[in-house]
């Protein structure tokens, strides 16, 4: 695996992690029920295991994504090329985040999980700028987000060939050690 991470439980211990839960719900797997590690689609950074190795062959965190949407991003070109990540069900943390995050997605966050679908190699761009302009159009918000991405496409261009081959400058080396 090129990502392990353990079982996301909320702040509380009580439940899982709404976050983690629902990337699991939408697959039809129920962690609590193996003793296994198990391939998942998708899982959020807040606590990976990651050999440096799998940041050296795609390339580190991109630098378009600064909070939210980066480990979308790193995920997508983790399994572009070919690489699965794993949950061991085993192993948890608590995950002691904003009670509001569960209440929905603010503009600025969804914009960075529209960069991290935009980027990624593996989906028609075309498609998820349209996917997204029928989304946010009749909304306040759609004229900021239609002149954010005439400003951004370049930028979302450019990640995406990143993706495919990966700069050695998106990793920042020191004594050749990540």
């Amino acid at each position: 695996f090129a990502i392990i991470s353990p079982l996301h439980l909320n702040g509380e211990g009580t439940n899982l992690d709404h976050g983690f839960a629902f990337h699991l719900e939408k697959h039809g797997i129920n962690p609590q029920k193996l003793d296994v590690t198990i391939e998942v689609h998708f899982v959020n950074a807040a606590a990976w295991l990651v050999n440096p190795e799998v940041f050296r062959r795609v390339g580190g965190f991109d630098p378009l994504f600064n909070h939210y949407g980066e480990d979308d991003n790193l995920v997508y070109r983790i399994q572009y090329m070919g690489m699965r990540l794993g949950v061991v069900p085993a192993a948890v943390i608590f995950h002691d985040r904003n009670p509001k995050a569960e209440l929905g997605i603010d503009p600025e966050t969804e914009w960075r999980l529209f960069l991290a679908r935009t980027s990624n190699p593996s989906v028609k761009l075309s498609g998820e700028i349209y996917r997204s302009f029928r989304k946010w159009l009749g909304t306040k918000y759609f004229l900021r987000f239609a002149f954010k991405l005439f400003s951004w496409i370049s930028r979302i261009k450019r990640s995406r060939r990143y993706a495919k081959s990966p700069p050695i400058d998106y990793l920042y080396i020191k004594n050749n050690t990540i």
